[in-house]
């Protein structure tokens, strides 16, 4: 049996880090707030609006290195909200300042859904669902945002909002 020092050691990856998180809670609260600042961090960054910084819009066709790299950055912010996500409940009632992160996923769904990626888009989507399942967000709060995702062209994630929406 791995002691808990050992464990501790092997929270590189948040997959680890969110079983050692489910067993024990209180050990791991200042990780849980650490990645929370980090979501935070990284919802920010996605709701500032870059062609009002740069004054044009980003070449969407040139660079693959440039695409790579979108790519990777969209895989790890999936990541941070899918581990936020399951982790949150753990906090809900005993922690300050985390109630905004299901509003804050919420508006970012709401301004930038049509200009995510369709992973990250994806991974909000059931971010939410997971959160209002859990009774962390309310339902008609998810509503109004969930009917305007059916007007983008991405058939999986209309699939997935019906799936939500008749279930």
């Amino acid at each position: 049996m791995a002691t808990k020092q050992y464990l501790a050691s092997d929270c590189s990856n948040l997959l680890s880090l969110r079983n050692l998180l489910k067993r024990d809670p209180g050990a791991y609260v200042a990780e849980f707030q650490q990645q929370a600042s980090h979501l935070r961090s990284l919802i920010a960054t996605n709701l500032v609006d870059l062609t009002a910084i740069t004054g044009h819009v980003q070449n969407q066709g040139g660079d693959p290195g440039a695409a790579r790299a979108q790519s990777q950055h969209d895989h790890h912010f999936a990541d941070v909200i899918e581990f936020v996500s399951h982790c949150l409940p753990l906090y809900w009632g005993s922690l300050d300042g985390v109630k905004d992160l299901p509003g804050l996923l919420l508006k970012m769904l709401r301004d930038r859904a049509s200009t995510m990626s369709p992973p990250l888009r994806k991974a909000t989507v059931q971010a939410l669902a997971l959160l209002r399942n859990r009774g962390v967000q309310a339902s008609l709060d998810l509503l109004p945002v969930w009917f305007s995702l059916f007007e983008i062209p991405d058939k999986a994630l209309r699939l997935l909002v019906f799936g939500d929406l008749v279930s």
